[in-house]
């Protein structure tokens, strides 16, 4: 199995598809009128077409090398929020770590994000030089997840593993990350609104459906 997971393949595998649902009105009406709303993602991951499913699906990649996926893990932080008018929102402690399987690190949500028309959004694929540096965290960021290297190194942004007859011992194993330098893999992802808008209104919650797909991981970058 050729290594082609490189730095720059993670943009491909990330220019997510993105689907709008209508907003819903958060419950309790006995609380003050509320000024913000909120932003709820949901995350699913494909082999090509195919939906990921672990330990027993078999895919073949473009080269021809078939593979099993065992472990596919990544972080989504920094969130930014891009009104009409250029304006922009960068909500405080966005950090995530989405598992293939853990279903419920597949959904999150934003809250407090004030009203208006949301046209855009970025947010990286991995970890800030700054949290990289910050010593003992916990949360998304508790080094006992599993995603973290060390002080020196920082965090792993994203790690796939899995088994092929193609890899040397009959497994794959890549880890992506570094923050300093030529070894900086922090990428920016803005995925394509294809001209839609997220209509934030206050007490009401929408949701954004986002693809990815580990096909790309494999293809030549």
């Amino acid at each position: 199995m050729k290594s082609n997971l490189l730095k720059y393949a993670i943009l491909s595998a990330f220019a997510l598809t993105t689907v709008f649902s209508s907003c819903k009105k958060d419950e309790d009406d006995d609380q003050p009128t509320p000024t913000t709303g909120s932003l709820s993602f949901e995350l699913t991951h494909k082999v090509g077409s195919d939906p990921l499913v672990q330990n027993t699906v078999t895919y073949v990649n473009l080269d021809g090398d078939s593979f099993i996926v065992t472990k596919f893990r990544y972080y989504i932080s920094n969130v930014v929020l891009k009104k009409s008018d250029g304006s922009t929102y960068a909500p405080s402690e966005c950090y995530y770590l989405v598992d293939d399987s853990v279903s419920s690190s597949k959904t999150f949500t934003i809250s407090d994000i004030p009203v208006g028309e949301y046209t855009s959004m970025t947010f990286l694929l991995g970890v800030d030089s700054t949290r990289n540096c910050s010593g003992a965290q916990s949360g998304a960021l508790d080094a006992l997840n599993g995603m973290f290297w060390s002080w020196n190194n920082g965090y792993i942004f994203l790690k796939l593993e899995g088994m092929s007859a193609s890899a040397s011992g009959g497994m794959f194993m890549y880890h992506v990350g570094g923050f300093k330098g030529t070894t900086n893999a922090i990428r920016t992802i803005a995925p394509d609104f294809n001209g839609d808008v997220v209509d934030m209104r206050a007490g009401k919650t929408s949701t954004i459906h986002m693809v990815a797909n580990l096909a790309e991981l494999f293809a030549n970058p």
